[in-house]
């Protein structure tokens, strides 16, 4: 009992020596943050713009397309980048490049000749700014947190994806209702120009030395990615971790691609929305609670155990067409991700030496994009040409499974999800199951 009162009574203090010792990281956190937060608005109220200038969902649906191939086939490179260069310097001309975008789109406004294909065009050009700056940070964890606080400082990268979730949509409706377009616009740069600011400010420390041997850089673009491959090919447990990842983002990004026109099948684009922003605490809460313990001295329990509590989440979200049941489901699944990927990260980071986590991190960035891409084109047609038809009146399974998640219009989406999640718990088990992976943090030593 006395133990208890003298650690509570500490707990300030130590709290206190924890964001000292991530003062830097913790400053240019906020910045990406508020550069964040400005992009998902731009994001939002440019799909606005283009389903009322088009009226088409298909032309709305390739601002997802344009925001993610170039982040796929970009990442390694990027990743090669962030090992032979400076961070701090790859994140200004990203935020910098993403700015200019921005710049160019706010000319083609005023003067009335913004168009469809400009749009998809910039916006390919901020996913690629983006793709050159996500390992840059990653990578630059390990410079700027004591390796105690990899997790809490992942956890924050998560709770700035999720104020953004929960923010972005309800404030660039608002804005884009009130003021239009422009507003949005000009909030973005003065969001970009934020971030530059602070990264100018900053510095980075120099890149520690550690035991293992120094990675050498060949020149060529393709010996170098070879290197970041031959190094998770040699470690088991990280590349067994990495491809568990990829199955997530797969089975996540089906569901993730019908969840719309499921909700829509049976009730109205305002509880869509309430859905939605319901997920975004979800994201919030667990960004939350991953930033304050960090994922835990073993942190692969907390990824898989979070993995399969997603798992059940996605299953339960395509049991009936409630909506009660649906915003609960995703609010658990959103919860569940911080952890996720926040606690693997941390995982990562104490692993893969800091010369070259560039590599490696833009590898694990152009596979999990890759798989999502896949996942969105895969899940819809899947949804439209098998899974909906089976679920209707009369049909194969309406007298077996139809019976207990209803049968008509959305009933086959609601049948993926049930399999998405089934997977992903199956996968999450057999993972952990795997001595390599469910050992790694044991068997792989740290950097020092």
């Amino acid at each position: 009992m006395d133990k208890t009162i003298e650690q509570v009574r500490r707990y300030p203090v130590f709290l206190n020596s924890t964001l000292a010792s991530m003062n830097t990281f913790l400053l240019i956190w906020m910045g990406q943050v508020v550069s964040i937060l400005g992009s998902s608005m731009t994001g939002f109220a440019l799909g606005v713009w283009i389903f009322q200038y088009t009226g088409s969902a298909f032309s709305f649906a390739l601002i997802l397309l344009f925001n993610m191939l170039p982040k796929a086939l970009v990442a390694p490179f990027a990743g090669i980048l962030a090992d032979r260069h400076d961070r701090r310097k790859i994140m200004i001309y990203t935020d910098l490049s993403a700015g200019f975008a921005t710049i160019i789109l706010i000319i083609l406004f005023t003067v009335g000749e913004l168009s469809t294909w400009h749009i998809y065009l910039l916006t390919a050009v901020n996913a690629a700014a983006s793709a050159f700056q996500g390992p840059a940070f990653s990578a630059s964890v390990t410079q700027l947190v004591p390796k105690a606080q990899y997790g809490r400082a992942n956890g924050l990268q998560q709770l700035g994806e999720g104020i953004s979730q929960v923010i972005a949509p309800v404030l660039a409706g608002t804005l884009i209702g009130v003021f239009g377009l422009m507003s949005l616009l000009l909030i973005d740069m003065l969001t970009f120009l934020f971030a530059v600011i602070i990264l100018l400010v900053v510095r980075f420390p120099r890149i520690p030395q550690t035991h293992q041997r120094k990675p050498e850089l060949s020149g060529t673009w393709y010996s170098e990615l070879e290197q970041g491959a031959k190094f998770l090919f040699s470690r088991q447990g990280l590349l067994g971790l990495m491809l568990v990842f990829t199955m997530v983002n797969f089975f996540v990004g089906a569901a993730e691609a019908v969840l719309t026109p499921m909700v829509l099948s049976f009730t109205s684009p305002e509880n869509l929305g309430l859905i939605m922003t319901t997920g975004g605490f979800g994201m919030l809460a667990g960004s939350i609670l991953m930033s304050l313990y960090g994922g835990g001295q073993r942190k692969i329990y907390a990824v898989f155990g979070a993995y399969a509590f997603l798992g059940v989440a996605v299953f339960l979200a395509g049991l009936r067409p409630s909506v009660l049941l649906v915003s609960t489901a995703v609010f658990l699944a959103f919860f569940a991700l911080p952890t996720v990927m926040g606690a693997s990260q941390a995982i990562f980071q104490t692993k893969v030496a800091p010369k070259i986590q560039g590599r490696v991190f833009g590898l694990r960035i152009f596979l999990n994009t890759l798989s999502f891409a896949l996942a969105f084109l895969l899940g819809g047609f899947l949804a439209e040409t098998f899974f909906e038809p089976l679920m209707s009146e009369g049909d194969l399974l309406a007298g077996s499974v139809g019976q207990i998640i209803g049968t008509g219009p959305g009933r086959g989406m609601g049948l993926m999800f049930l399999l998405m999640g089934v997977l992903s718990i199956i996968s999450a088990l057999s993972a952990f199951a795997h001595p390599r992976i469910r050992r790694v943090e044991i068997e792989l030593p740290d950097i020092d």
